[in-house]
């Protein structure tokens, strides 16, 4: 049996009336660029604080297979220093942490601001970002675990920041959590997938598996009415799992029995994991 890095069972987490994590069972393994999808507000950061220990469990379990001081955060909007430069910042982290500073001209290296020397107030958010990766990677972290790392970057920036995280699980053999909501950020990386909606796992698949997700009904309709009807009548079908109206077009989800069933009636087609997203959390439709 394939050893886990992370795993949850029926993990829970409540504040007062609210429930954040509902029974969240995910499972994160060595290696793994791992992207935990989910709209805003779905448990996605409270998931990430319950692996930090930054808030503990109401209920069920969670398991690691390392250490508190493996594992490496970064939030979407790292703070520093303003007025040193990223050298001088990674110095005082360097102390803090009982770090060699031989350490940092390779973490800046690594991540391409060996030459920076200018003040971090300076610096672009793209910039920030790398140094915060700089920072984390200071202490040899086993686990990364990044909340929104490419929200608001410029093109360059993403393109950056996501060949840099591939750079550095594999050279460094370090996994990584990347929680997102959007898709393009995670998806020409990540190695294995978790979609969680109202704090509760919806499914896991990895990388080579999108395409037995993604598989649809596809009908092309009038209008949302129409589709609501169709959706009723489809959803009956066994193995069905979700449905979206979409640019007048009803995208209808289901494992295989499903497919089978409905395949002679209609068109299948691969859509998007984008489609797929929108479909099994409910997302806005497009009406």
């Amino acid at each position: 049996m394939k050893q886990y890095l992370i795993k949850t069972n029926n993990l829970t987490k409540k504040f007062k009336k609210q429930t954040a994590v509902d029974n969240l069972s995910l499972t994160i393994y060595p290696g793994d660029i791992y992207a935990l999808l989910g709209l805003n507000g779905s448990g996605k950061t409270t998931f990430m604080k319950l692996v930090l220990q930054h808030i503990f469990p109401t209920s069920g379990e969670i398991s690691q297979s390392i250490r508190y001081d493996q594992i490496g955060v970064i939030v979407e909007t790292p703070t520093f220093y303003d007025d040193l430069n990223g050298y001088d910042n990674l110095k005082l982290h360097a102390k803090l942490t009982n770090v060699s500073y031989d350490k940092i001209d390779e973490v800046l290296e690594t991540v391409g601001l060996t030459k920076d020397k200018k003040q971090v107030k300076k610096y672009s958010l793209g910039m920030k970002q790398r140094l915060a990766i700089a920072r984390a990677l200071l202490t040899s972290p086993k686990l990364l675990i990044l909340d929104e790392p490419i929200n608001g970057l410029d093109p360059t920036g993403v393109y950056e920041i996501r060949n840099l995280l591939t750079k550095i699980n594999v050279d460094y053999n370090i996994t990584i959590i990347i929680s997102s909501h959007i898709l393009a950020e995670v998806e020409s990386i990540a190695t294995r997938y978790g979609i969680i909606h109202k704090g509760q796992s919806i499914v896991e698949f990895n990388a080579d598996e999108i395409a037995n997700h993604t598989k649809a009904v596809v009908v092309e309709l009038v209008d949302y009415a129409q589709f609501r009807k169709l959706e009723e009548t489809l959803k009956t079908k066994e193995g069905f799992i979700a449905s979206a109206f979409l640019d007048k077009k009803g995208y209808f989800y289901g494992d295989a029995r499903f497919i089978a069933e409905v395949e002679n009636e209609y068109s299948i087609e691969n859509t998007s994991l984008e489609k797929y997203f929108i479909a099994i959390t409910g997302g806005v439709r497009g009406i």
